[in-house]
């Protein structure tokens, strides 16, 4: 008797996505897992990671998705999602884009007193060139 095999099938990729602290980040993607069902893995610049404290990974039928309830800017990086069985594997990955938000902020100055100040701030670059508004 033969057995049938089936390879997973790529369905939806993952996209592109960009976002401000902390927003929340959820990676969505398809695949037919095949016979017998693939395995799913998660990766982050090619390190693997785990549902738990950072990351809820679920998977519903033949939609994958990883989340990241509240984003921070080191979250930035390739992330992918993997399925493979003893027919073969696929895979999609996208580029998740996590920007930091200005906040204002008072510093102390040491020696100085509640006066008329003037206090000269140089920014190089602009939060458009991050944004790709140009």
């Amino acid at each position: 008797m033969r057995t049938v095999q089936e390879a997973p099938v790529l369905l939806e990729e993952l996209k592109k996505v960009r976002v401000v602290t902390p927003e929340k980040v959820t990676l969505i993607c398809r695949i037919s897992l095949g016979i017998p069902t693939s395995e799913v893995q998660w990766y982050r610049d090619k390190k693997k990671i785990f549902d738990g404290y950072k990351y809820e990974i679920t998977m519903d039928g033949d939609t994958m998705s990883l989340m990241i309830a509240t984003s921070e800017v080191t979250d930035s990086a390739i992330y992918r999602c993997e399925a493979f069985n003893e027919s073969g594997s696929v895979f999609t990955e996208c580029r998740v884009v996590v920007l930091g938000m200005f906040r204002n902020r008072f510093i102390s100055i040491p020696g100085l007193r509640f006066r008329d100040h003037r206090v000269t701030v140089r920014i190089r670059g602009y939060w458009s060139n991050v944004l790709g508004d140009k």
